[in-house]
Formats: structure tokens, sequence, C-alpha cells
């Protein structure tokens, strides 16, 4: 008897290899990456899907919703939760334990979202490994105390600089306070860092305030939106090409400057192997370019990222605390009495700084509430939070600093503006770990000092002279505002406040 066996197209057997490969790689990577499966299936968090993972539950995510995104996860899913974003796993968290875990381990990277600033700038932000530890070792002595003890007169001229150019607004109906701010920490940043004084407040460069600070959120703007991942996707909506166009623009200050400062060191006979004594910022780096460790568009783009994030952070914390002065006049006056208690013939100068306890006090409740919302890190070797939960390598974790900065076990009044909060007993009191504007542990900002000290003096110079004052009313809570994210929190409604003459 003939059987008949039926006959398998080609079609038919390539469907069956295709569907088997498939198979055997999920099988593979389930076993290759078993304990990362493991950690996930015993946290909390949202479904996954094939292909796309948990990412539907960020569709429509931007720039100025994002912190509410996230704030509504860290509700449904407190404390320590799981995610796949695709196909790579996540930890989303709130922990203080985390937190210290993930920033005091030397086993973490930036995880793959900052490769998206590289197309601002391939500098230290965006550096991964060594190139970024060799950055960093460049970058740190330009931030130490003897350092910063060089600076007194520059921020001194620049506060002076502000304060005098404020008064064209005494007695009007208001002025948004940012882009005077901006201009007056671009002066100080470029004095200060880069040795060269650009006069941005006494040449009002608006376009140079509003063009840096359009190229950050464009760039916040795609880190945070999953469909402009794609540079055929960029590229079509027409953003890269406006985003290269506004970087040019930023980008000429910061070139001319670096190819100005090396001529005069070859005019002076400044080349140098090794250098003596405290040094700013742009010698550090242009003593590399003499060795070769570093090329001229290396400098360039160091200096760019030094440029931008160095002012527009301060500048928008600054803005805060002036808006927030303006809202809460009691917590103004006392900041301005402790001011002028302190510093004699009124002007400030930085060793009046360390006793100006309030307003310090007023700058880490500002970036409490507004600073850096998230942050992220991917974990290269095992990270043990505690006995009971280890990190293993090649996860991501996702940082809520804003919910951290919010926990109402370590905040008496999480959503008011309470600079108590910050005073030595409180402060004494409080646990390693639940304030960490500037993050911590090896990768800790390296100008935290330099920010503080030119924030106090900048507050300190303009509340001599002036009393300020916002048709706005207090928040009940500061949570509820309406922001968009550029670095930090920046408010929707703007930096509006109205100025009057002690």
């Amino acid at each position: 008897m003939d059987v008949n066996i039926p006959r398998l197209k080609i079609s038919h057997i390539l469907w069956i290899c295709l569907i088997g490969a498939l198979v055997i790689r999920a099988l593979y990577q389930r076993w290759k990456y078993r304990r990362i499966y493991s950690l996930l299936a015993s946290l909390p968090g949202p479904v996954p899907l094939p292909f796309v993972g948990a990412s539907y539950i960020f569709a429509g995510t931007t720039r100025n919703n994002i912190c509410s995104k996230f704030k509504t996860f860290a509700k449904n899913y407190p404390g320590v939760a799981g995610l796949w974003e695709r196909e790579e796993p996540h930890v989303v968290t709130s922990s203080r334990e985390v937190f210290n875990a993930v920033l005091s381990s030397g086993n973490v990277e930036k995880t793959y979202h900052y490769a998206y600033f590289k197309m601002a700038t391939r500098s230290m932000f965006s550096a991964f490994g060594a190139e970024w530890r060799f950055l960093r070792n460049i970058v740190n002595p330009s931030f130490r105390t003897n350092v910063l003890m060089l600076f007194d007169d520059s921020f001194y001229h620049h506060g002076e600089v502000f304060v005098h150019q404020l008064k064209q607004h005494v007695g009007g109906d208001g002025f948004d306070i940012f882009i005077p701010v901006h201009l007056c920490t671009i002066d100080m940043i470029c004095d200060n860092m880069i040795g060269t004084r650009i006069r941005a407040q006494e040449n009002p460069s608006i376009r140079l305030s509003t063009a840096m600070l359009q190229a950050a959120e464009m760039i916040h703007e795609r880190v945070y939106s999953l469909l402009l991942w794609p540079d055929f996707v960029y590229s079509l909506t027409g953003k890269r090409k406006l985003i290269d166009k506004l970087l040019y623009e930023c980008q000429c200050v910061p070139r001319e400057i670096v190819e100005q400062r090396i001529k005069e060191r070859e005019t002076a006979g400044l080349k140098r192997q090794h250098s003596e004594g405290p040094q700013i910022y742009i010698d550090s780096l242009l003593d590399k370019l003499d060795t070769g460790d570093l090329t001229k568009d290396h400098i360039i783009s160091e200096v760019f990222e030094m440029f931008v994030a160095g002012s527009i952070t301060t500048a928008i914390t600054n803005a805060w605390a002036f808006k927030l002065l303006a809202l809460y006049p009691d917590v103004q006056e006392r900041a301005y009495q402790e001011i002028k208690e302190n510093c004699v013939d009124g002007e400030v100068r930085l060793s009046d700084l360390s006793k100006l306890i309030y307003t310090e006090m007023i700058i880490k409740e500002t970036l409490r509430h507004f600073g850096a919302p998230l942050t992220s890190r991917y974990i290269t070797e095992d990270v043990q939070v505690d006995d009971k939960m280890t990190i293993p390598a090649g996860m991501n974790v996702f940082m809520c600093l804003h919910e951290l900065h919010h926990d109402p076990k370590y905040w008496q009044r999480p959503g008011e503006f309470y600079p108590e909060h910050f005073s030595p007993a409180n402060e004494k009191s409080r646990p390693k770990g639940a304030f960490i504007p500037f993050m911590g542990g090896p990768r800790v900002c390296p100008g935290n000092k330099y920010a503080m000290r030119s924030m106090k003096f900048l507050i300190a110079s303009t509340l001599l002279r002036y009393k300020l004052s916002t048709d706005e009313k207090p928040p009940k809570d500061l949570r509820e505002m309406d922001y968009r994210l550029v670095f930090m929190l920046f408010p929707s409604s703007g930096f509006r406040v109205k100025i009057q003459q002690r």
C-alpha cells in the first residue's frame, strides 16, 4: 500500500526555522538573564507585552508631563518596582536605601538615555566608562576650595552688574526674571571657569539665553519621547534641522573663546607639560591639548557643556528662589535681615557666605522641590542593597528623586515651601541620602560647591537692594504646579516677579 507523505513547501520550512530560531533565542535570553527575570518577577509593576514591554504606560510622554507620569507610577507601585521598557529591564524606585547603594557603588554607568545628549556635545555629561573617568579627573581640581576662593571679585562684579540691570524694572508691572538671571550666570561661568568676560548682561544676549534653553528643552523632549528616538523619525519631523541650528548658535561663543585662549597661550609661550598651583577649568583642559590627550574640538565640547549646563541649572535654581521669595514675603524678610546683619557696608563677599545659614536653607528647600526630578544608572556588576535585595548586572535603575524629596518619612511638610526642613537640627536628624540634589558617591556633581556659592552670592546681593513681590498666589501644594523639564523643573507660568528698591 502506498502512503502519501505530505511534502513541506520551502516557505513552510523557512517559517518553521524562523519560529524555532525565535524560540531558541527567547529561551537563551531567559536563561542568560534569569537573575534579572527573577528579580523583576518578584517586584510589582505593569504587565509587559511582547517586544514593547511596558512602554505603553509612557505613551504620549513629553518633557511637559514626564514628572506626572513617574508620579503616577510611583503612586501605583510605591517603593521599588519592576519595568520592561521594550527589551530593557528597569528597577524604578524612590527608595533611599536603593539610591544609597547604587550611587555609592563603583559598578554603575550612565544608561542608554544619555546617548541622546551626544547630539549636542560629546563631553563628560554624555561620556561613559574610561572616557568619563579621564574627563572627571580633569574637572575635579577646578572646583577645589583653593580655586573657588579666586572667584570673589568675579562674583562681586557680575552680581553688581545684575542688580544694576534690574533697576529698569523697579516699580513696573512685573517681568520674567529668568533671562536676566541666566545672563548673569553665563557671565559668571565664562569668567570663572573659562577665563573670559563676555559681558552677556551689558550687551544683552537674549538670543543666546533663549537658544540655549530651547536646545536643552529639545534634547529632553527626545529623551522622554519614545517615538522620537529613531534618527530618521527625528529628521522627518524637522526637529533635527532646528536643533542643529540652535546648537550652532550656542557653540559659536565657546568656540571663539577656546580659539582665543589657545592664541593667547601660544603668544605668551605658556605651553607646558605640568602646571603648579590652582588653575581654572579652561587651563586644565588646555594643558591636555599641549600633551595631546585632548583635541581642540573635544575641548570646545567640554567648554560648551560647562557653558550650558553650568549656567542653566544655577539660573533655574536662582529664578525659582526669587519666585518663591516673592510668593512668601515672611521668608524673604527673614533672609533679608540675616543678609543685612552679616554683610558689612551693604556688600557681599565670599567670606560672608558661611554666615548666611537661612539663605542656604532657602536654596536647599528650592532644590528639594524643583531640582532634577529623576536620574538613571546602568548596573555593570551586581549591587547589593541589603540582605534581601541585590540588583544584578545588566539592570537599569530609574531613581525618582522628586518622590524621595517629598517622602513624608523624611519631610514634615512635603508639599510646602518650608526652609526649616534644613535647619541644622533637622539636617542632623535626617538619615543619609534623603536629600541628594547633586547626586552622591563617585558621580556626585563636581560643581556643587561652586553652584551653592554663586547662588547664595546672587540672592544676597539682590535682597540687599530690592524687595520682591508677585501677583501670583502661593499654591497649597507646590507639587501641583505645572512644569516642564529642562535639566530641572521649569514652571510653565515662568518666573514673573515685581521689584521695589529698598
